[in-house]
């Protein structure tokens, strides 16, 4: 730590020496190699401290810094320098700290809305998609039945099973609202007056089919009895005309 102090004052006035003269006048390979040692400045003091007392090495830190969290990456170097890791051991172990960080940062996707969500013996059920998500109640194994627990619960999923059906049935029948105009609107029961004229119509014309119907029975008994070859569909018109010049009572 003492020399890369030393080669952080160079690059500060009065010298004002760039990376790569303290690497070509001190014998670096590379003016990277003394970039990451005066680097070493910046790290937490307690990671500085097991530097300088030879407890972990520039390996460590370089696998170390990739910790972002000063904290965490601090409790990491004190682990390396009181196990005695190797580089390699901290390499690996960075590897599975950074790993398992990643996967809890996508492994919950952004939760979706339920399009429907009720509550039935303390248990919430919500729908997301085609899944019926239950939840809000655990098991009490000092105060719940296992029988009666299952029962409430399967009684909250068929119930809320139920009312989803219920609503989706009901849907159509909401659409039906906006039917087109070209659709005739159904029949409108007549009212009391026009249901009136319609019944006396009706009976003029039965009154009026009585006379007919004794016309024509006194045609077929003028014509000739039934059965015979003079029937109403074959007298001549001379019968008729006849039959139908008689003088007749009135009524």
């Amino acid at each position: 730590m003492e020399k890369a102090a030393g080669y952080k004052r160079l690059t500060q006035p009065p010298c004002n020496l760039t990376l790569e003269e303290i690497a070509r006048r001190y014998g670096w390979s590379a003016a990277s190699s003394v970039k990451r040692l005066i680097d070493l400045l910046d790290q937490p003091k307690a990671i500085q401290d097991f530097l300088s007392h030879d407890k972990i090495g520039k390996g460590h830190v370089r696998y170390l810094s990739r910790i972002k969290d000063l904290n965490a990456r601090s409790k990491m170097a004190k682990r390396a320098a009181e196990e005695g890791w190797t580089v390699k051991a901290t390499e690996e172990r960075v590897a599975k700290v950074l790993a398992k960080a990643g996967k809890g940062r996508h492994k919950l996707p952004a939760k979706a809305s339920p399009s429907q969500q009720y509550e039935y013996n303390g248990f919430r059920c919500a729908l997301l998609g085609d899944e019926v998500v239950i939840n809000g109640r655990n098991f009490k194994r000092t105060r719940d039945l296992v029988r009666q627990f299952v029962a409430e619960y399967q009684s909250a999923l068929e119930c809320f099973l139920r009312d989803i059906d219920a609503g989706s049935a009901e849907q159509p029948a909401a659409d039906t609202t906006h039917q087109s105009a070209d659709v005739a609107p159904p029949h409108e029961m007549p009212t009391p007056e026009v249901a009136a004229d319609l019944m006396k119509q009706a009976a003029e014309v039965k009154a009026a089919a009585q006379p007919l119907k004794d016309i024509f029975s006194e045609i077929a008994k003028a014509v000739g009895p039934a059965g015979s070859a003079n029937k109403v569909g074959n007298a001549s018109l001379s019968d008729l005309l006849t039959f139908f010049n008689k003088p007749r009572s009135s009524g």
